[in-house]
């Protein structure tokens, strides 16, 4: 998921987060922490008491970047998922380079193409 929130302080006036998660029944919450251990520890796992889910989530652009993105670079994923994972990793990558700092670059990384 790529998070754009109005930032109004900023340069370009808008803050870009990027975010690896997904979310389990609450009762598969010890699943997701062996999924943690196998990205190296990467990211964060919880439970939503009052939703009934786990989640685990990752949203250290650095993370994503040394750990997600080279996994699925080696392990695509089928179907849909896999063009849009590679959307994901397109803005990510240009979050990475810094690109999403000015206003042309915001423009690119928020748009799907």
């Amino acid at each position: 998921m790529i998070s754009i929130i109005k930032a109004p302080r900023l340069s370009v006036r808008y803050r870009v987060k990027a975010f690896f998660r997904f979310s389990l029944h609450k009762y598969d919450l010890e699943l997701l922490k062996l999924i943690q251990c196998y990205f190296e520890g990467a990211g964060n796992t919880g439970e939503s008491r009052t939703q009934g889910y786990s989640s685990y989530t990752v949203s250290s652009l650095e993370e994503i970047t040394k750990v997600i993105i080279p996994h699925f670079d080696k392990y695509p994923l089928i179907s849909q998922k896999h063009a849009d994972y590679l959307l994901f990793r397109k803005a990510v990558m240009r979050m990475k380079n810094k690109e999403h700092l000015t206003e042309e670059g915001l423009k690119a990384t928020a748009s799907p193409y």
